[in-house]
């Protein structure tokens, strides 16, 4: 500060130069300097302020700006304070303050500060005075620790006896906020996944709102990510903190321009958070931070400690009502019975209005409401009902298994979602469902008529309540079905044919199971066995002689629980008897039951038919051969039936492709040949184009096949067809009305961009000729689909999300016969030489070759649907326009391609090309050969190979190969046919590309040198 005063230009000031000072100044000056004590000289009726470096810490931001300044404007905040020590001062007067608590803007930002202030008279030669002297101590940590622990004991005083949660945040958020002086304390629970904070109460300064609900942290800035790290935030002025949105507009809404934002952790958990708010900015100090943390942590603990309590009572009452529903319910011999116990007991204990037991329906597209209680005037709500007239959430949830929860007077649904729950007096609901086994089973309705935020522990209650439910209709439902078993067994065990009988085993004089006896028998059993009595014999007595074997066999059934079954001839009467055991469940009653009939006369007619059998076996398969034959005779028939159709479609199609393409090369050779080379354009156009729709063909084919090679892209099918629809609206005229219908956040899909474009035209196009001549209207819709199993299957698609467009006209429409065959190849309605029947059955190919399905929607008369679903893509979209544009081809400079093709024509048009571009070319023709060279010294810039190669290794396996000792080379793949696995079905490797044969060589050469030069 010496050195600050000795620079300062003073001459600006009331006090004049440095040199013309009087000496009393100097003087002060000096001693001042050299004090480790804040001092501060205001000099003059003005108080030019001189201040030592200790001052000079104390004045914070305003330094060094004070030094020379007059301290009403240095200072203007307190200029009212510093205009009376001037007074009394220069008066001659003294002044001494303790704990003097002011309000300071050393930081930018308000600031409380309490300090020890002492002010006396400087006089000047004459003795009078001349400036006022202030030895600056502060005290504002002590004060801050002092109102610290005020603040510690008169929290614990407040939440001593408290034992609501809410309750103890709200009064401990009271106490913050007097202690702080703030606009708004409060507590609310973190959810760092939702980036929200829950807020049951805070508490709010007079005139201040409160923020008590979910707040979205995104709302206000990004600072929640340092919150979910388990930071402190703290603004003393929103305004400055780059964390925060629109410069702290927002949270100028909710009086929070300064802020401290305090996380609590828990097993490394963000799980709550203490929030103390002021209206204006402010500097927050340590201690207040400080303070705001003890705070916290001792009101998680406290509302934890209440928490924990209340669900240790929570629960108890829980298990209590559970053990007393169940001990109620065990009593009831009837589901009507137990419903009206359940219910009644479960919507008492909730508090609720209204709870309900439903069945579900097979199909479980709806439910029944066997049984409910109602509050007095609420009506019942027993009857039918459709998962759809609940609104979509009922049938997602619930369809999945998964309990339907609406809190807060149905705000979580639309409202015409809602009218079905009003209709019945319902603000909030819980539908608990039932599932075993993947099937939803029933579910449990609990219904408010009252706006009501539901409980983890109100689920827990309601789920175990519903499964006990289920579980005693299920006991009485088996008891009930037990006892009409056991009187319908009553009935038939006396009227059966067949004989039967329950025997039980007993110990017996050689040891355990050593004998059984009859304790059932019916007359059958009665009259086979020979006995009248038979209940109550034992076989040793019965049939001493046989015993041993009977009891040896029934004791293993008893034993292992298997069932026996076998055939058995007497041979003291020569009758046959079928028999079968099994074992009375459960095991400790050590009884078996015994089942047999008379097989005599069948087997007397099973020797009868024996002869026969031989002969007849004999012309059942001769006649069974005749049938094979006839089936495969059909089967060959129908086969060739397809193939013709099929290649009699391509021998026509392709005979005139290659009368025009033969025509015009013949022409060409006898013109060269006269040496005429006028014209000869046309024909060398005409050959072209010919080529051109063979391969347009073959490419249809493949599609139709599904063995075309795509090149599947992610796309925005509503950006495709925006940049079509002037080609469309040009392609079926002005007669037509076209209108494109596009969802709104329509998914994206994996396609083949240019098949997709060539489809929509395609039907479009399809679609005008059904309307003309009179032209109508034509609509294009995108759709997102999502198809459960019950409409996949209807699809032959997997279930799954899908994007849909649809393309539908109002033309002639299309009758039943010609809709089961438009997909067929060469099929087609339209007049001969207006089509090739191609067209659908390569839109067909191709869609199902991208994993999607077409569908078809007609009436004869009222128009045509065609519908494309294309499985939906989850990964990112390039902004690209899907126009591809073609790049021209630059001349090489000596770079080297080696070019593997089995065919030799490919190869010497493919070498002259490049050299014609300017590039070296090496040949190989086959794989083999053309890894070696790979394998060699020799430099390769690029290599193109045909996919389908001889000698063991295709183009894929050759170029995998390369790369292992060349991993930076740049492969083209050139493919006549559905190689599309074997390359990689659109998943290749950085640095490879397809082109499919045939192509056109300017296209060839473009490509070569986009891929060197890029």
């Amino acid at each position: 500060m010496a050195s600050r005063i000795r620079g300062f230009d003073w001459a600006s000031t009331s006090l004049g130069p440095l040199d013309r000072w009087p000496q009393s100044l100097k003087t002060a000056t000096g001693l001042l300097i050299a004090s480790p004590v804040p001092l501060v000289m205001l000099w003059g009726p003005d108080g030019v302020m001189i201040y030592n470096d200790a001052y000079s810490v104390f004045a914070g931001r305003r330094h060094p700006a004070l030094l020379g300044s007059e301290v009403r404007e240095g200072w203007p905040e307190v200029a009212d304070f510093n205009d009376n020590v001037m007074k009394v001062g220069l008066a001659g007067g003294t002044l001494s303050y303790v704990d003097q608590e002011l309000t300071l803007h050393r930081h930018g930002a308000p600031e409380r500060v309490w300090m020890n202030l002492d002010y006396s008279p400087v006089p000047d030669e004459s003795g009078r005075p001349a400036g006022v002297l202030a030895v600056v101590v502060e005290t504002t940590g002590r004060k801050a620790a002092e109102a610290r622990q005020a603040a510690l004991l008169a929290l614990d005083e407040a939440v001593r006896d408290l034992t609501d949660p809410a309750e103890i945040a709200h009064a401990s958020s009271r106490v913050l906020a007097e202690t702080l002086q703030v606009s708004r304390v409060g507590y609310g629970v973190m959810d760092t996944t939702a980036e929200t904070i829950t807020i049951d109460r805070d508490w709010n300064a007079p005139g201040v709102k409160s923020i008590a609900g979910v707040i979205h942290f995104r709302d206000f800035g990004d600072y929640i990510e340092d919150l979910s790290r388990g930071d402190a935030v703290v603004f003393a002025d929103a305004a400055d903190d780059p964390r925060v949105q629109d410069g702290g507009a927002a949270l100028d809404t909710i009086s929070a321009r300064a802020l401290i934002n305090l996380p609590l952790i828990e097993h490394g958990q963000v799980v709550a958070l203490l929030f103390v708010n002021n209206a204006t900015p402010r500097v927050w100090s340590d201690d207040d931070v400080a303070l705001v943390r003890e705070v916290a942590q001792r009101v998680r603990t406290v509302s934890e400690r209440a928490r924990v309590t209340a669900a240790l009572r929570e629960s108890e009452s829980r298990l209590r009502f559970l053990d007393d529903l169940t001990t109620a319910a065990q009593t009831a011999i009837d589901p009507e019975e137990i419903l009206a116990i359940v219910t009644r007991m479960t919507a008492r204990h909730l508090g609720v209005t209204n709870c309900a037991y439903a069945d579900m329906d097979p199909d479980q597209d709806g439910f029944t409401i066997r049984g409910d209680w109602a509050a007095p005037g609420t009506p019942s709500i027993v009857g039918h009902y459709s998962l759809a007239d609940f609104g979509e959430l009922a049938v997602q949830e619930l369809g999945a298994g998964r309990p339907l929860i609406i809190n807060d007077n149905l705000k979580e649904i639309a409202p015409e979602e809602a009218a079905t729950f009003q209709s019945i007096g319902v603000s909030a609901t819980i539908c608990m469902p039932l599932v075993k086994e993947g099937r939803l089973l029933a579910l449990m309705a609990i219904h408010h008529k009252d706006p009501h935020v539901w409980t983890s522990a109100e689920l827990a209650t309601i789920r175990e309540v519903t499964t006990r439910c289920w579980a005693h209709i299920e006991r009485v439902r088996d008891e009930a079905a037990l006892r009409d078993s056991e009187a319908r067994y009553r009935d038939l065990f006396k009227t059966m044919d067949e004989g039967f009988c329950v025997i039980e085993f007993v110990d017996g004089p050689r040891g355990r199971f050593d004998d059984y006896v009859h304790v059932e028998a019916n007359a059958a059993y009665t009259t086979n066995a020979g006995i009248p009595d038979v209940v109550g014999q034992y076989v040793r007595q019965m049939v001493p002689d046989e015993a041993e074997a009977w009891i040896d066999l029934y004791r293993e059934v008893l034993v292992t629980g298997r069932p026996i079954r076998f055939e058995k001839e007497l041979e003291a009467t020569g009758r046959w008897l079928e028999l079968a055991a099994f074992r009375i469940e459960p095991p400790e009653r050590n009884q078996v039951a015994v089942l047999f009939k008379d097989l005599t006369a069948r087997k007397l007619a099973e020797r009868a038919l024996e002869d026969l059998n031989v002969t007849l076996e004999e012309r059942v398969e001769a006649r069974t051969r005749e049938l094979a034959a006839a089936h495969e005779a059909l089967r060959q028939s129908q086969k060739m039936e397809a193939v013709g159709q099929l290649t009699g479609g391509i021998a026509h199609d392709f005979n005139n492709l290659l009368a025009g393409i033969s025509g015009s090369l013949e022409l060409l050779g006898k013109r060269l040949a006269e040496g005429r080379t006028a014209g000869m354009e046309r024909y060398i156009d005409a050959a072209q184009g010919a080529a051109q729709r063979a391969a347009s063909l073959t490419q249809r084919l493949l599609a139709f096949s599904r063995r075309q090679t795509l090149d599947p892209k992610p796309t925005d099918v509503n950006r495709l067809i925006g940049g079509m629809e002037e080609l469309i609206r040009r392609s079926v005229g002005p007669d037509v009305e076209v209108e494109v219908v596009q969802a709104g956040g329509l998914w994206a899909t994996r396609v083949d961009q240019p098949q997709l474009e060539n489809a929509l035209l395609n039907l479009c196009i399809n679609a005008r000729d059904a309307m003309a001549p009179d032209g109508g209207r034509l609509t294009i819709e995108t759709a997102n689909k999502w198809l459960d199993e019950r409409h996949a299957r209807e699809r032959d698609l997997p279930p799954g999300q899908y994007v849909s467009l649809c393309v539908t006209d109002t033309g002639s429409g299309m009758a039943p016969e010609v809709i089961e065959r438009i997909f067929d190849p060469f099929f087609t309605t339209k007049p001969i030489g207006q089509g090739t029947g191609l067209g659908l059955s390569m839109i067909h190919g191709f869609v199902r070759q991208s994993g999607g399905q077409v569908r078809v929607y007609s009436e004869v008369g009222s128009g045509t649907t065609m519908c494309l679903y294309l499985p939906r893509w989850s990964g990112e979209v390039s902004d690209e326009d899907p126009v591809r544009v073609a790049l021209a081809g630059a001349p090489g400079h000596g770079e080297t391609v080696l070019v593997i093709d089995d065919e030799p024509t490919v190869r010497m048009l493919v070498v002259e090309v490049l050299q014609e571009q300017g590039y070296a070319a090496i040949e190989a023709p086959d794989g083999p050969t053309g890894l070696a060279i790979l394998r060699s010294d020799v430099r390769i810039d690029l290599l193109i190979t045909d996919v389908g190669l001889p000698g063991g290794l295709n183009g894929r396996q050759v170029a995998d190969a390369a790369r292992e000792t060349r991993p930076d080379m740049k492969v083209l793949f050139i493919t006549g046919y559905a190689e599309n696995a074997a390359v990689g079905n659109g998943l290749l490797a950085p640095g490879m590309e397809v082109l499919t044969k045939p192509f056109v060589m300017a296209d060839l050469a473009a490509k070569v040198t986009e891929m060197i030069d890029g």
